[in-house]
């Protein structure tokens, strides 16, 4: 196993969740007795836990498992860097942008409708607006 240290100790505590081992409540020092990492390290594993779904968050109190033990061995978090999410995830919009376009050129045509067009408003339409 390689990647942060939160990650990994995040990756534990999906694992004895997935177990049964933590259900219901766990607390900050609990997860650093179940993983041995630091303070900081367990508070951004938790974190992580609770970005993804898996714990819910209440100041002063428990973190709440969300998930049954099932949904946990399904889980995986995703440990790329922010940076690379937000580039597919901006792939995946320009890919949906292209196949709407797509579809909308089909009904078009089916509508009977002329394709073409003012160049100016596909322009903008195709730049959300933006000249």
């Amino acid at each position: 196993m390689s990647g942060p240290k939160y990650q990994l100790a995040a990756d534990v505590i999906v694992s004895k969740i997935a177990s049964g081992e933590v259900e219901g409540e766990i607390t900050l020092g609990r997860i650093r007795e179940l993983t041995g990492a630091t303070d900081s390290t367990s508070r951004k594993a938790a974190g992580d836990l609770v970005s993804a779904g898996i714990l819910e968050s209440h100041p002063g109190a428990p973190y709440t498992v969300r998930v049954s033990a099932g949904e946990a061995m399904e889980a995986r978090l995703d440990s790329r860097p922010l940076k690379d999410q937000v580039a597919e995830l901006r792939r995946e919009l320009d890919e949906l942008r292209e196949h709407i376009g797509r579809m909308d050129a089909r009904l078009a045509t089916l509508a009977g409708k002329p394709r073409g067009g003012n160049r100016e408003q596909a322009t903008a339409a195709a730049g959300g607006g933006r000249r």
